[in-house]
């Protein structure tokens, strides 16, 4: 095992686009610029808390909710049912199975976290991720992130049969971007995930990917962030 013990699906591609800003994340603890109110990262963090809130019937609809609206009202409705989850952490040890005690257990290795998860039968989930900012240009690690969905679930769940996972671009419209998997489909996909998540936890050296378009908005890099990155390619 290597320093970093557990994986998520945005260390994973941080690690795969260049390893050595993960180490200063999460090894060396360096901290990033300041980010003010209108950040993305704040911005976005502030909007799942909302559709939280609100789906918990805990807060309003605030205004970036609005062009889901609709689905934001039916799932408020469903919620006291107990057919709907928010902001789900499942953890898993590196067989997959279910590290019971989450962040506590000696044994977690994965982490996913979903916005929404709804049954809709015995054997059928609905899983839902909240997206802040636009879609284009993002279609392939978005997909990626949907089959990780998709594994996580059906490991998390043995009783299903299927799965959808649906992407909601809040600052555009609906519908959602969605992808329905059978259990079968995603034991074809499961290996090159595990196979990419072993790598990260293994990895002992975290060399630098330095480039034009790895350095433009890192958080250490000489033009955008703070400088902290020796390796950086200033723009």
């Amino acid at each position: 095992m290597g320093p970093i013990k557990f994986w998520s699906y945005s260390a994973l591609t941080q690690f795969e686009k260049c390893p050595y800003s993960l180490q200063l994340s999460r090894i060396d603890k360096v901290p990033g610029p300041p980010r003010n109110e209108d950040h993305p990262l704040e911005r976005g963090n502030r909007i799942h808390k909302a559709a939280e809130q609100y789906v918990m019937g805990e807060g309003p609809m605030v205004k970036e909710l609005v062009k889901f609206g609709e689905e934001f009202e039916r799932l408020k409705e469903a919620y006291p049912g107990g057919t709907v989850m928010v902001e789900e952490s499942w953890w898993f040890k590196s067989d997959w199975s279910v590290a019971e005690r989450g962040w506590d257990d000696p044994d977690k290795w994965c982490i996913v976290k979903c916005d929404v998860a709804e049954w809709t039968s015995d054997t059928h989930m609905d899983i839902k991720d909240w997206k802040s900012g636009k879609s284009w240009g993002k279609e392939i690690s978005h997909g990626q992130q949907m089959q990780l969905y998709a594994i996580a679930g059906f490991m998390r769940f043995p009783a299903l049969n299927s799965l959808r996972v649906q992407l909601g671009y809040l600052d555009e419209k609906p519908p959602f971007r969605s992808k329905t998997y059978v259990r079968h489909q995603v034991a074809e996909i499961t290996p090159r995930f595990a196979a990419r998540g072993t790598k990260l936890v293994e990895a002992q050296h975290f060399p630098p990917k330095a480039n034009r378009s790895n350095c433009r908005y890192c958080p250490y890099g000489p033009t955008n962030g703070t400088g902290a990155c020796p390796y950086g390619v200033e723009l």
